[in-house]
């Protein structure tokens, strides 16, 4: 991979590891992603760092998982890269709360602009400007160019932080046609090209914090602690300390911490989180319940078979997280298409106003391609089956 885009490596860094010397990986919380594009924008960035080995971006969680030689980078140089294409490295409150509110505001932008783009097309189907107010311009162009500015910045942003990565984005697309547009005067036409990327994004935006409210909801039903039963006396203990063989006493409306089999009483154990069935199930004793199920019953005792990371629900839940950092199949393929799409447009609209000599239909070809609907569609699509 090239390393143009890398900064200078301090001297030390450029040493090999020495012998044994096994590579390091680090988890760090990053603020301003949004969309899949978002994290492959942060990938890239971290593979052109001389020594980092493997980075693996999971925009549900908002994390990076980077492998690294310790001896040719360190974390700081690697938190430079996240911060390159215009990415913050989520280490205090402050930028959590900053990130909390930038994403209010962008819907607030997108609302905006909404009603700005309504009622340039109402000006003009009530003739309510028909007259050129300055500079030649009527009002509802003055609405359009409002959108475009308000609404621009982000789509120009977007596009800037993966030309950084040295990368080609629908954002990129979009920011060429607007400004094109506005070239030969086509300030609706951009507006509307802008506002529906904006509605895309804010789609997109509104099924990743479903999907993310959705898995951590899933990730918090394990529970804490239990009551167990140890040389005939009760004590409550953290989850994980739980031993195999061990006598766990479950009261009514408590979650179950470990896999096991009822050793005394009986249960009515609501298994929905798990197995999706809505109707609670009857457990008797020699029954097997699991980790994470709720307890609708009568107090009973199980014996535990399974404890940690062996039940059934760490097995779902460590699922869940492998299945957010790896890309699907589907996803890999919109990840090409995207990347040869851009460039395949924008050459295809040289030439077609090489052919025609018509500004007009070279930008119109631009306009028409930007929604790029696979690559909004696929990423979410799969964020959204991961929280179902």
């Amino acid at each position: 991979m090239s390393t143009a885009c890398c900064d200078h490596q301090p001297e030390k860094n450029n040493k090999p590891a020495p012998k044994g010397i096994s590579s390091h990986q680090v988890n760090i919380p990053i603020a301003g992603m949004h969309c899949p594009a978002c994290a492959l924008n942060i990938e890239k960035s971290l593979l052109c760092v001389n020594g980092v080995m493997e980075a693996n971006v999971n925009f549900m969680d908002e994390k990076v998982s980077v492998r690294y030689d310790p001896y040719r980078t360190d974390i700081e140089h690697i938190k430079k890269a996240i911060t390159r294409p215009g990415y913050k490295v989520r280490e205090t409150i402050w930028e959590k709360t900053r990130a909390y509110w930038a994403e209010r505001i962008f819907f607030a932008q997108m609302a905006l602009c909404a009603a700005l783009v309504i009622a340039a097309n109402l000006m003009d189907l009530f003739h309510l400007a028909p007259n050129p107010v300055i500079w030649k311009l009527t009002l509802s162009s003055l609405f359009a160019l409002g959108v475009i500015i308000i609404g621009g910045y982000t789509i120009l942003k977007g596009a800037i932080q993966a030309l950084l990565v040295k990368d080609l984005t629908v954002f990129t697309l979009v920011s060429i046609a607007g400004i094109a547009a506005v070239i030969v005067g086509a300030y609706k036409e951009a507006a509307m090209v802008i506002l529906i990327m904006l509605i895309g994004e804010t789609l997109e935006r509104f099924a990743l914090r479903q999907s993310r409210k959705a898995v951590t909801k899933l990730l918090n039903l394990a529970p804490v602690s239990a009551l167990v039963k140890r040389d005939g006396v009760e004590m409550e203990i953290p989850a994980e300390s739980v031993k195999v063989d061990d006598i766990v006493i479950i009261k009514p409306g408590a979650r179950i911490p470990v896999d096991g089999i009822v050793v005394k009483g009986a249960a009515t154990i609501n298994e929905s989180a798990l197995t999706g069935e809505s109707l609670p199930v009857d457990k008797k004793e020699s029954d097997t319940v699991y980790s994470g199920t709720i307890n609708e019953g009568n107090a009973f005792e199980m014996k535990a078979t399974r404890t940690g990371d062996d039940t059934k629900f760490a097995l779902i839940k460590r699922m869940i997280l492998e299945a957010e950092s790896q890309k699907a199949p589907i996803q890999r393929v919109a990840d090409r298409y995207a990347k040869y799409f851009v460039p395949m447009i924008l050459v295809i609209s040289v030439i077609v106003f090489i052919l025609t000599g018509n500004i007009y239909t070279a930008i119109t070809l631009l306009i028409v391609a930007c929604p790029c609907a696979l690559v909004l569609a696929t990423p979410t699509a799969v964020v959204t089956g991961l929280a179902n």
